[in-house]
């Protein structure tokens, strides 16, 4: 019971519990998805990989976040709710950059 935690969501359903977070502290609006990990989590090997691709092509974040911000604007950011995940999002921008050459 928190004023900062506007919504609370658990989703057992998921290939991996989830528990949804919506916040609002002043005007902004932030949502948090927090995953328990088991053996076939592998959030960590997730994190390494995006990382070692954030090197390699520094363009890569803003790519990432402008589609992000396109999706969100359309409602298809969510993947439970048949969106597409930000990993997903950032694995299409890697393969981009890839075919194009540019890096």
């Amino acid at each position: 019971n928190s004023d900062w935690i506007t919504k609370i969501e658990y989703i057992s359903s998921a290939s991996v519990p989830i528990i949804k977070l919506e916040t609002a502290i002043s005007t902004h609006h932030i949502k948090v998805d927090i995953t328990f990990g088991d053996e076939t989590h592998k959030g960590s090997q997730t994190v390494s990989l995006i990382k070692r691709y954030l090197s390699l092509y520094p363009i890569l974040g803003p790519i990432t976040m402008i589609i992000k911000q396109l999706l969100k604007s359309t409602h298809l950011n969510d993947p439970y709710s048949g969106g597409i995940s930000s990993y997903a999002i950032t694995l299409l921008a890697v393969a981009f950059l890839q075919f194009q050459k540019l890096y």
